[in-house]
Parts: C-alpha cells; structure tokens; sequence
C-alpha cells in the first residue's frame, strides 16, 4: 500500500493573528520556520523520495526547509491550493463571528453545510484534493513521497486517507500532528 507522509505548513503571521488566510499568499513567520526546522529533525528516519508542496509561499517554505535539511528534492504543484475562503479571506476571526454570527456557527459546527460567499466548499475542495493525490499515488507507484499543505487543505487530505467525515475536519486540523505518516488506500 503506498504511503504519504502528510505535512502542515509552518504558521504564519496570519494565523497568529487569527486572521483567516484561505489561499492569500503569507509567508512563514519565525515561528513557522522553527516549526518547519523541528518537523526535519522529527522526519530524519522516514523514509520517502521526494517532497511535494501547494502553490503558496508558507507551503513550499516549509518543504524547502524539509526538503533541504533531509536531502530531498522537492517539487512545487503550483496550481494545488488552499480551500479557497472567498470574501472571508483577510478577515479576522473575530469580524467574521461578528458579521455573520450564523455563517461562523455553521462553518465551525457543521463545515459541509457552508460555502464562504465567492469561495468554495469543503466537499468542493476534497474533490479536488482527492483528484491530485490520487495522481500522485499512480505517479509514484507504491513509493513513498511527503506532501507539504496548507492547514485546512491538509485537514481535509487526512480526512479522506483516514476515511474520517469531513464534517470533522477541524477536530482533524486541531488534534493532527504536524506530520503524520498515511497509508494510502486503494485509489482506483
């Protein structure tokens, strides 16, 4: 059974901020570098050929520094992405509760259930998300290679390895580790 090792991005100021970042392009902050310094270390002994990163710069950040501190080279999948958070994008956490107090709710509780205004779902984007995984098994053809996204993006990948409900993504992203090592199933 192939596997990917599954790796979240490093945090960015965004996210210490509590700002919903969705596919806006922040880069790493110090502690997201550090993260991403550590996460090496706790890979050394995983065995796999190749590190793979989504389009955005906290993403391929967090791979460069794996990818150059395992030895391994890493490839950019420019056109893979966040779930894309429309009009909630740029927002704070707290303007979003405020403005849209039954909109949050829904997203929190119930994510399958919301779409962000002019962005896309969590079902929309586990589609999408399942498409490219299941490139990358058929590409690698029962090697191991490590896959470096974005927080929810990664979430949501973890739930389909897992066959978990995708109405559980958050309880996945808080509960995750940073990495974790799937077995992929049968894709066909």
């Amino acid at each position: 059974m192939p596997r990917c090792v599954l790796i979240r991005s490093g945090h960015t100021e965004w996210e210490e901020d509590e700002r919903i970042q969705g596919r806006l392009d922040v880069p790493l902050c110090t502690r997201g570098i550090e993260q991403a310094r550590s996460e090496s270390e706790a890979l050394r002994d995983v065995d796999f050929l190749v590190v793979y990163s989504t389009g955005d710069k906290c993403s391929q950040q967090t791979a460069e520094i794996i990818g150059g501190t395992l030895s391994k080279p890493v490839k950019v999948l420019k056109r893979v992405r966040e779930v894309d958070l429309g009009l909630w994008q740029g927002m704070l956490v707290g303007q979003l509760k405020e403005r849209s107090p039954r909109a949050y709710n829904r997203w929190v509780h119930s994510p399958l259930s919301v779409c962000p205004p002019r962005g896309e779902s969590i079902l929309q984007a586990s589609d999408r998300l399942e498409r490219v995984l299941k490139r990358l098994v058929k590409k690698h053809n029962n090697h191991s290679f490590a896959l470096v996204c974005p927080p929810i993006a990664d979430a949501v990948l973890r739930c389909l390895v897992k066959g978990v409900d995708l109405n559980r993504v958050w309880e996945v992203l808080s509960e995750s580790p940073v990495s974790e090592v799937c077995e992929i199933p049968d894709t066909k």
